[in-house]
C-alpha cells in the first residue's frame, strides 16, 4: 500500500492498478492521505459547527441543512473542494451493490479521517466519546444532494479556467486562497499540509486519479 501511495503522490502519471487485486489497498491509500494532513478536512475550527449541525438533523433537518451549508462555505477553499470531491465519490460507492458499503458503514470507516477528533492527540475516553459525532456528521454530509457538492466544484473549475497557469500543482497548502478569517490554528504553525489541487491538474492530481481508480475497481 505504501508503495502505491508514494506512486500516486510523486508520479507525474497515473499509476497502473492492473496488478492491484485488493480494493482495500486503494482505500487504504485514500485514508493514509487523509491521515497525513495536519488537521481533518473539516478543520479544528469548524468541527464544533459541523457537530452542532448534525445534532439538529433528527429534530430539525431544514435548519441542519442550512447550518451545514454555511459551515461548508466557511471552510478554507482547498478543504471545501477536497471534501466535496470525496463526498461525491463516497455517495457513488454507497450506491454500488458490489461494494456492500452503505452510508452508515462508510460513515464509520471514514469518520475518523474526514471529521477526526477535536485535537491532534485525543485521550482514550475523549476519542470514544467523539466517535458517534464523527459518524453523525458524515451522515448529514451524505444527506446533502450531489448538486450541492458539484456546485462547489464547478465554482473551482470556473476559477481554474481563468488561472490555469497557477493551478498545475498536485497539492496546495491549507492556507492557499485563505483570508485571515479562514486561517485555522494549525495553519499558523505549519504550512506544509497538502491537499489535492482540484484545478488544472484534475487528470494528474492524487485524489481524482485515486478515486477514479477506486470507482473502476468497484464497478
Amino acid at each position: 500500500m505504501l508503495d502505491l501511495y508514494e506512486k500516486f503522490l510523486r508520479s507525474r502519471s497515473t499509476p497502473s492498478l492492473a496488478l492491484i487485486e485488493d480494493i482495500h489497498v486503494v482505500c487504504g491509500c485514500l485514508k493514509l492521505f487523509l491521515r497525513s494532513l495536519e488537521e481533518p478536512l473539516v478543520t479544528y475550527l469548524q468541527r464544533p459547527n459541523f457537530v452542532g449541525a448534525s445534532e439538529q438533523y433528527l429534530t430539525n433537518p431544514t435548519k441542519a441543512y442550512d447550518c451545514v451549508l454555511n459551515v461548508l462555505k466557511n471552510l478554507p477553499t482547498p478543504n471545501r473542494h477536497t471534501l466535496s470531491f470525496i463526498m461525491l465519490h463516497l455517495k457513488a460507492v454507497s450506491k454500488t451493490s458490489l461494494c456492500q458499503m452503505g452510508e452508515d458503514n462508510l460513515a464509520k470507516v471514514f469518520g475518523p479521517t474526514l471529521v477526526g477528533y477535536s485535537c491532534p492527540e485525543p485521550q482514550v475516553m475523549q476519542a470514544i466519546s467523539e466517535t458517534k459525532p464523527q459518524q453523525d456528521v458524515l451522515r448529514l454530509l451524505f444527506s446533502l444532494s450531489d448538486d450541492i457538492y458539484s456546485s462547489f466544484l464547478s465554482d473551482w473549475d470556473n476559477t481554474s479556467e481563468n488561472n490555469s497557469e497557477t493551478r498545475t500543482n498536485y497539492f496546495t497548502s491549507l492556507t492557499t486562497d485563505m483570508s485571515s478569517s479562514e486561517i485555522t490554528p494549525n495553519s499558523h504553525n505549519n504550512n506544509n499540509s497538502r491537499l489535492c489541487d482540484m484545478g488544472g491538474s484534475t487528470r494528474k492530481g492524487f485524489l481524482p486519479n485515486l478515486l477514479s481508480s477506486f470507482r473502476d475497481m468497484s464497478s
